[in-house]
């Protein structure tokens, strides 16, 4: 009798991965089978050496014959190269599908209590790949292949009343498919993820709002495909950052966006912060091993026992892999070529541009609570609807309080009364913001283009088109605006920021260098110091890390963050007791939430000493 276990019931437990590399074995020869990606923006190379092995044990009292069939991992376009590859024992055979390639491994008469093990030994070059995706050209797809992948069934039960009516929720007016797609991903990144809970089905997650990596990815492609967007499942190992260097198998999703292809988003792993939250949609990251596509059976396992069950306690569970290479950057001029941050000295502009007596409300109003400041903002802006600042100031407070709906009456309510007539640009600006942190892509744009036309700065309206471009996961517009704002305007701090968490996002630690150097030409900030050591450390010059950090500190004795950035230096050169020092001091000085988890990411050791 043939006995058949499914992924998610034996992948969990079947797949390993150790430290070893070895010449030797069976060579499989490198080839070029899997599609092809789009074209896209390729970062820096990594390299990683794979000890993939399943062992079984003969958990039986008598001797079994046994075959299996493991995923092979091969090439995939631009992302992934296998560089060398050796199997032990030799296969029994390669199965070759359009949805991936697999050996087949065969045992006879293994004695009870016996293990057996495959390995596949690899050396795998990756790149991270950057998607430059215009939503304006992107249509609907209509090729048979893409249908395919629109097909409703009992995994992605499209036709679902709750699926519909979550889906209208999500979507609302959105017509383009890009954006229904970056508004579906927004949705699935922030369910609830329970990791140690079992896979449920789609239908249980959107009841519960919970779910976890293959239940966030099966609700993904489910909405995906109800809103007309061809969707599959894709499946992996991914090899995550971790003191001992673990990897986990993984499952995310690709999306069909015509004329522009295939293109993966991982809603899983883009819950986590600003920086993956980016990096997780339109974009491959090196540290993915694509291994199989679709929601097939990638793992099967067959045996002579009809009386007996095998189940994933009969398989060894180890994920360890070393990585040769530098961050996987993409820098900032290979994404937009030509763009300089090297900006003319000028006087500030100037940003009171209301009338008086909305100036002064808008200047009482600093230090305030935020009901008194509510108060004031308001009045500022009914003496003076073109002044773009209080609205600004108004919807952080509001959103603060989970309170945007309120915020948006008032504006509408404004605009209604008002209409679109010369020096209302203050309305369209803060609708234009409003709708970039609500994700309402269809009018964003528009409000901030009739901000600008009505006057408000351009500076300004360069700074919000390249937050509303970084939040749709058009980086190299987001560039591109966020350098024509401080071209116009070089001391605007919170500019200066924004780009560098998106340097940062890119991993291009040289052009974060150079833009804090060009911001120290115009702001004496300890800000540009400190973000110039992270880079410095991460480029592993340490000596001008420690004396960019030490520069911070000496600036702003009180600040605690820069002694947790010298604590992390200090670790890096394994001073551990320096670096335990620092972290104490920086901890007794006051770390925000936000600086102690990323402290935590980067020393993890120091930190639970």
């Amino acid at each position: 009798m043939k006995r058949i276990f499914h992924f998610l019931a034996v992948l969990i437990g079947i797949l390993g991965i150790s430290l070893i590399f070895c010449s030797g074995g069976f060579p499989i020869a490198v080839s070029n089978e899997a599609p092809s990606m789009p074209a896209g923006v390729a970062g820096k190379s990594q390299v990683f050496d794979l000890d993939y092995s399943v062992h079984f044990t003969n958990p039986f009292k008598k001797s079994i014959f046994i075959k299996i069939k493991v995923p092979r991992i091969q090439d995939h376009g631009l992302h992934q190269q296998v560089l060398d590859c050796y199997v032990l024992p030799d296969p029994l055979d390669i199965e070759k599908t359009d949805k991936g390639n697999f050996y087949i491994f065969a045992w006879k008469d293994i004695p009870p209590g016996e293990t057996v093990k495959c390995r596949i030994i690899s050396r795998i070059l990756t790149r991270r790949l950057l998607w430059n995706i215009d939503p304006d050209k992107v249509i609907r797809a209509t090729g048979d292949q893409e249908k395919e992948y629109l097909a409703e069934n009992s995994r992605y039960p499209t036709g679902d009343p709750i699926v519909k009516e979550k889906l209208n929720n999500i979507v609302g007016r959105e017509k383009n498919p890009y954006y229904q797609a970056l508004k579906i991903y927004d949705y699935v990144r922030d369910m609830n993820f329970r990791m140690e809970d079992k896979p449920s089905d789609v239908l249980s997650a959107l009841k519960s709002n919970t779910c976890q990596c293959a239940d966030a990815t099966d609700v993904f492609i489910t909405l995906c495909r109800a809103a007309g967007i061809p969707a599959r499942f894709y499946g992996g190992i991914y090899l995550k950052e971790s003191e001992n260097q673990t990897g986990e198998t993984h499952a995310w999703a690709e999306i069909y966006l015509n004329p522009y292809g295939w293109v993966p988003v991982d809603p899983t792993m883009g819950r986590f912060d600003y920086s993956t939250r980016l990096s997780r949609f339109a974009e491959m990251d090196s540290p993915y091993i694509m291994l199989w596509i679709d929601d097939m059976n990638p793992l099967t396992l067959e045996y002579n026992t009809p009386e007996f069950s095998l189940s994933p306690q009969n398989f060894q569970v180890d994920f360890i892999y070393k990585f040769n290479g530098e961050r996987a950057g993409i820098g900032v001029r290979d994404l937009v070529p030509g763009l300089s941050f090297d900006f003319p000295r000028m006087d500030p502009p100037n940003l009171l541009t209301g009338n008086k007596e909305a100036v002064e409300l808008f200047k009482k109003s600093q230090g305030k609570n935020n009901n008194e400041m509510k108060s004031l903002l308001l009045q500022a802006v009914k003496k003076d609807p073109s002044f773009a600042l209080p609205y600004r100031k108004l919807i952080q407070i509001y959103c603060d309080e989970n309170n945007s709906k309120e915020i948006r009456k008032i504006l509408e309510d404004q605009k209604a009364k008002l209409g679109e007539t010369g020096g209302t640009g203050g309305i369209a600006y803060g609708l234009g913001v409003l709708d970039t942190l609500e994700g309402n892509y269809a009018t964003a744009l528009e409000n901030l283009n009739l901000a600008e036309d009505q006057g408000v700065p351009s500076f300004i309206i360069h700074h919000n088109k390249a937050l509303f471009y970084s939040k749709s996961k058009q980086i190299y517009l987001a560039l591109t605006y966020f350098q024509k704002a401080l071209a116009e305007n070089p001391y605007g701090m919170e500019t200066y920021r924004q780009t560098i968490d998106l340097m940062e996002y890119l991993e291009d630690d040289e052009s974060i260098v150079g833009l804090c150097q060009e911001g120290l030409k115009h702001l004496n900030d300890s800000f540009f110091h400190y973000r110039m050591a992270q880079a410095y450390i991460n480029m592993k010059n340490f000596s001008e890390a420690e004396k960019s950090v030490n520069t911070a500190i000496k600036m702003n004795p009180e600040q605690a963050f820069p002694h947790g950035i010298l604590a992390w230096i200090y670790h890096e050169k394994g001073e551990e007791q320096k670096a335990a020092g620092e972290y104490a001091k920086a901890q007794k000085m006051g770390l925000t939430q936000d600086e102690k988890e990323f402290l935590d990411r980067k020393m993890k050791k120091v930190i639970k000493k």
